[in-house]
């Protein structure tokens, strides 16, 4: 599931008075305040920027709406600790770099207590706070617990110096290190071509990698494909598959020969692949391959046969 931060707007307002209300949070954020709408709009409504997050002193406050996959299920918001320190008795020259503070509660009660706290802060740090501040800080109640334990688990530390009977202050070092599973093609051409760069340094040979996919038909429907490259003279033979109701009648057998005709027309010296099944072994072997190599427990405890066929 997707965590996503929206700044607050003015449509917000009724949902924010509904989570404020709500026992939940009631407990832990202005228990003396009871809300209305306008009251909302005068207490929420400065928070409402255009800009982004800033670590300058500006007394702002940022506010957001947390999403998990568009659901909004909770509220929130960044400040410089600079702005507020002085109210809140702190010393923050004994910390090296700008430091931010935050506040959040979870609204929507089908959220609580499944470990939403420790990744809503983790992805609140990746997208918003590591690109303007190095710590951030964060005050629970001292008998707060599973917000302690959510913070802990998010990476906050107890931070003793700050310390008083009713808050449990703790601060996080942040880390401008992320990592991401999204698509990043511009990222992907550059690494693939550092990787030509190199290998033409080493061989003195011009290479693209260009990859061929080569499919068979068989009354108009594909049932047999290979995913190939280009390596130099070599055609490397990512993946061979055929569909299972036409296995054993020679589909495979004219996949290879095509593999071996456009390995010739490219002028290449020898097509090469890897195996983990005894069955695909023998194939390969009567199609003209050989064995080059043999390491035992490669994957998932498999061996895997390097194999090749000189052209």
């Amino acid at each position: 599931m997707k965590i996503t931060f929206i700044p607050l707007a003015k449509s917000h307002f009724p949902l924010l008075l509904k989570w404020l209300e709500a026992p939940h949070v009631k407990k832990w954020w202005d228990q003396d305040v009871t809300y209305t709408l306008d009251l909302v709009k005068e207490k929420f409504g400065k928070h409402m920027h255009g800009i982004a997050l800033s670590k300058n002193p500006d007394n702002k406050t940022y506010a957001y709406i947390i999403c998990v996959n568009k659901k909004m299920i909770g509220y929130i918001q960044a400040y410089n600790a600079h702005d507020f320190a002085h109210e809140n008795g702190l010393d923050l020259s004994v910390i090296a770099g700008p430091v931010c503070g935050i506040d959040l509660f979870i609204g929507e009660q089908a959220f609580l207590h499944k470990g939403w706290g420790a990744r809503i802060l983790k992805e609140f740090e990746r997208q918003i706070l590591t690109s303007h501040f190095d710590w951030c800080l964060i005050d629970p109640a001292t008998n707060n617990l599973s917000a302690i334990k959510a913070f802990a688990k998010a990476g906050f530390k107890v931070f003793e110096q700050f310390q008083t009977k009713s808050t449990t202050w703790m601060i996080k070092e942040l880390s401008s290190v992320s990592f991401t599973y999204d698509p990043d093609q511009s990222f992907d051409e550059k690494i693939s071509c550092a990787l030509r760069r190199q290998y033409e340094d080493l061989t003195s040979r011009k290479t693209d990698f260009e990859r061929i996919s080569v499919y068979l038909k068989h009354k108009e429907t594909n049932v047999a494909a290979a995913i190939c490259y280009i390596h130099g003279k070599i055609l490397w033979c990512d993946s061979i598959y055929v569909e299972e109701t036409f296995q054993n009648k020679g589909f495979g057998r004219q996949l290879i020969g095509k593999l071996l005709e456009t390995a010739l027309t490219r002028n290449l010296r020898e097509i090469q692949l890897n195996t983990y099944f005894p069955e695909a072994l023998a194939f390969f072997k009567k199609c003209g391959f050989e064995e080059v190599a043999v390491v035992p427990r490669w994957k998932y405890d498999l061996t895997c046969y390097l194999m090749r066929k000189m052209i």
